[in-house]
């Protein structure tokens, strides 16, 4: 996360859209499984508020989405989370888990 966050602080430039996303994404993903693993109700909060910031991100831009399930899906009108994890996964598999930040070829995906 820090390679992430350095370069999103680089200079007082705005990021290019994909490392942005990338580190919402990551820092989403982050959040979920640290609720998971604490069961906190404060922990819950950070990770509903990290998905919802994912989701806006991908509404506001609509060219990141991976998964099957776009962010203004009414699939997480209830949370945002499992939209997270649907990306995280996708994500992981086309950068050989976050290996290689750059997307692999998708065949025109």
């Amino acid at each position: 996360m820090t390679r992430l966050q350095t370069a999103l602080r680089h200079s007082g430039q705005y990021p290019r859209a994909s490392l942005e996303r990338e580190f919402r994404l990551r820092r989403a993903a982050l959040a979920d499984r640290l609720a998971l693993e604490s069961g906190e109700e404060c922990d819950a909060a950070e990770a509903a508020r990290t998905a919802y910031e994912l989701v806006a991100f991908d509404l506001a831009d609509g060219r990141f989405v991976l998964g099957p399930a776009g962010p203004g899906s009414s699939r997480w009108e209830e949370s945002a989370r499992p939209y997270v994890r649907q990306e995280y996964e996708r994500w992981a598999e086309l950068t050989d888990g976050g290996r290689d930040a750059r997307l692999k070829d998708t065949g025109g995906s």
